[in-house]
C-alpha cells in the first residue's frame, strides 16, 4: 500500500510490446501500472484499502472502499496520439438502473462508474478534464471525454467536445473485458474497442472537436470492477493492433461474451422481415401518402410548426441546423424540435409502416407508439395540449411511449455506422439496441416496419429485423402498453422526407360496441 499516495512512476521498466515477425507496431509500453516487469499483479501505487483477486488464472486489483484509489503519476493523454488498454471484470452485472433522488445521499455520483480519471475524489467526476466511465443511466453508456464537464448537456454545447461513447453497453459479472482507448488529437479521432471490437467513435458530423488538457495525474479504482495490467502506448492503435492485444490473452477469451459483443456492435448478419398484415385479423386505421395538403391535418404538430411541409415527393420534415448552445430541455430547444402526433389513437397489437429518406448528414429521427398517459387516458385530450417540441415528453414527462430511434446520427451516439434503441418510457428501461452494418444513404429512400403482438415487438429497416425483444409487465417498468396515440419525432439538423404511411391494430381479447 501507499498510503501518502505518493504515486510512484509506472511500475517496472517500460517492455516492448513488438512480437516476433512484427505483429505489433505499437512498440514499446511507455508505463505501465498493477503488473510489475514480471508480469505480476501488485499493490504500488494504491491509496487506500484494496485486494488482489483471482479469476481464469489472471490477477487484478480491486478497491475495496470507494475512496480508493490507484494514483498514476505519469501518463500520456496529453501527447497528441496514443493507447491506453487494460483489463476489468465487474463484480456484478451492470445494466441500465434507474434514478431516484434518494440514491445520491452520500455520492451524488452514485450513477457513474470511473475506471479512469483526473479527478481523485469519488463524487467530483463530472468535472474530470479526462474520464472514462461507465454511466447506468437510461440507455447506459460507456464513454471516454477528453473535456471538463458531463456528457448532457456539455457534450452539445459549442465548442464542440471531444467524446466517443457506446450506448447501450452493459458488462456480465465475472468476465474479462480488454478495454483500449486510442485517440490522436491532431487528426481529431477517438476510438473505443471492447474484446478488440470496436464500439465506439468521436461524432462523424463534427466542424472541429475541443480537446482539453488532462490532469498532470490518473487516478483508476472503483469497488465495483477489478482492474489488470494498465500500459500506455505512445502511438494510436489500429484495429489490428487492437485485435492482437486482445488475442495475446487467449486463456481470458468467452465465447458467448463475444457472440454477443460481436452481434450487438459488429453484425454481418440480419434476420429477414416478410411480415404482412393479415386481412381477417388486422384492420387498416390509417393510410396516407403524406403527399397531400390533406394528409398534414390528420397531425397535430409540436414544436417547430414551420418543420413539416407537403411536397411532391412526400412530407418534408426540416429542423433548424443550428444548436445554440445550452438548449437540452429548454424552451429553446423546443423550438427546434418537432413531433408529429396522429389525430387519432389506436387499440392492441399495432403494425407501423412508412418510408423515409435521410437527405442530410446528422440529425435524430424516431418513432413514438402506444403513448397514453399513466393511467392509459388519452393525454391529448384530457390535458392542454403542448407547444414545445423538447425531449421531456419522450422520457421525462407523464407520457408513457414506447420510442424507438431508428435514425440516430447526433454527437451523443456512434455515428460512424447505424444504430437502433427501443425505450420504454416514462420508466427509461432500455428494451433492445442494435446496430446495422453501415450508415443509412443519403438521398434514398428506407422502409420502416414496427410491429406489436402481444408483449413482443420487432423493428425492421429494408426488411431486416433490427431488434426484436419481449416486454414485462411484471418488471417494475409498468404495464405492457397496448393503446394510444402514434408520432413521428425529428430532432434538430434533421431534412428527412417521409411517405406512405400505414397503421393497422389487432384486438384479439374483447370486441368493442353492443
Amino acid at each position: 500500500m501507499n498510503p501518502g499516495c505518493s504515486c510512484r512512476s509506472a511500475l517496472g521498466s517500460p517492455r516492448n510490446t513488438m512480437k516476433a515477425g512484427g505483429l505489433y507496431m505499437l512498440g514499446s509500453a511507455l508505463y505501465h501500472y498493477l503488473v510489475s516487469a514480471e508480469g505480476e499483479t501488485i499493490l504500488e501505487g494504491i491509496d487506500g484499502p484494496a485486494r488482489v483477486l483471482t479469476m481464469n488464472g489472471k490477477r487484478g486489483v480491486n478497491a475495496v472502499s470507494i475512496r480508493t484509489k490507484l494514483c498514476m503519476d505519469r501518463h500520456n493523454l496529453n501527447d497528441d496520439e496514443g493507447t491506453v488498454s487494460f483489463w476489468m471484470f465487474a463484480l456484478e452485472d451492470l445494466s441500465a438502473a434507474p434514478s431516484y433522488s434518494w440514491m445520491d445521499k452520500h455520492n451524488p455520483s452514485f450513477a457513474y462508474f470511473p475506471l479512469l480519471s483526473d479527478v481523485k475524489e469519488y463524487n467530483r467526476t463530472l468535472e474530470s478534464q479526462f474520464s472514462l466511465v461507465w454511466d447506468s443511466g437510461w440507455y447506459p453508456q460507456f464513454n471516454a471525454k477528453f473535456y471538463r464537464g458531463s456528457i448532457y448537456p456539455d457534450a452539445y454545447t459549442e465548442p464542440q467536445k471531444a467524446v466517443a461513447s457506446a450506448n447501450h453497453f452493459h458488462f456480465d459479472k465475472h468476465k474479462w473485458y480488454h478495454v483500449v482507448l486510442t485517440w490522436s488529437r491532431s487528426n481529431q479521432l477517438i476510438r473505443l474497442y471492447m474484446n478488440g471490437i470496436l464500439v465506439a467513435v468521436e461524432d462523424q458530423t463534427h466542424k472541429g472537436l475541443h480537446f482539453e488538457r488532462c490532469g498532470d495525474r490518473l487516478y483508476a479504482g472503483n469497488p465495483m470492477f477489478c482492474l489488470s495490467d494498465i500500459r500506455m502506448y505512445g502511438a494510436m492503435a489500429d484495429s489490428n493492433d487492437v485485435q492482437k492485444l486482445y488475442d495475446d490473452e487467449p486463456s481470458l477469451h468467452d465465447e458467448q461474451l463475444q457472440r454477443r459483443l460481436t452481434s450487438t456492435y459488429a453484425p454481418q448478419h440480419f434476420m429477414p422481415f416478410e411480415w404482412e398484415p393479415d386481412p381477417k385479423e388486422w384492420s387498416e386505421e390509417l393510410s396516407l401518402t403524406l403527399a397531400s395538403a390533406s394528409d398534414l391535418k390528420q397531425f397535430y404538430v409540436q414544436g417547430c410548426v414551420d418543420a413539416p411541409s407537403i411536397t411532391k415527393e412526400g412530407l418534408l420534415v426540416e429542423t433548424p441546423m443550428q444548436n445554440p448552445g445550452h438548449v437540452l430541455h429548454s424552451a429553446e430547444e423546443g423550438k427546434r424540435h418537432v413531433y408529429l402526433w396522429t389525430e387519432r389513437s389506436f387499440e392492441g397489437d399495432l403494425y407501423v409502416e412508412y418510408e423515409f429518406n435521410p437527405l442530410l448528414t446528422g440529425g435524430l429521427s424516431l418513432l413514438m407508439t402506444q403513448a397514453t398517459g399513466m393511467q392509459r387516458e388519452d393525454f391529448m385530450n384530457d390535458y392542454e395540449r403542448s407547444t414545445s417540441g423538447t425531449m421531456s415528453m419522450v422520457c421525462w414527462e407523464d407520457v408513457r411511449n414506447y420510442h424507438w430511434e431508428y435514425y440516430r446520427e447526433m454527437n451523443d451516439v456512434r455515428n460512424d455506422i447505424g444504430s437502433n434503441a427501443l425505450i420504454k418510457n416514462p420508466f427509461q428501461k432500455p428494451l433492445a439496441f442494435g446496430m446495422l452494418d453501415r450508415q443509412l444513404d443519403k438521398n434514398k429512400w428506407h422502409k420502416l416496419q414496427f410491429l406489436q403482438i402481444g408483449n413482443r415487438l420487432t423493428g425492421a429497416i429494408n426488411g431486416r429485423m433490427v431488434w426484436q425483444v419481449e416486454d414485462d409487465g411484471h418488471g417494475n417498468s409498468g404495464p405492457v402498453l397496448s393503446s394510444g396515440r402514434i408520432a413521428i419525432r425529428c430532432m434538430i439538423r434533421t431534412r428527412m422526407l417521409f411517405r406512405n404511411l400505414k397503421v393497422y391494430n389487432r384486438q384479439t381479447a374483447f370486441q368493442v360496441g353492443g
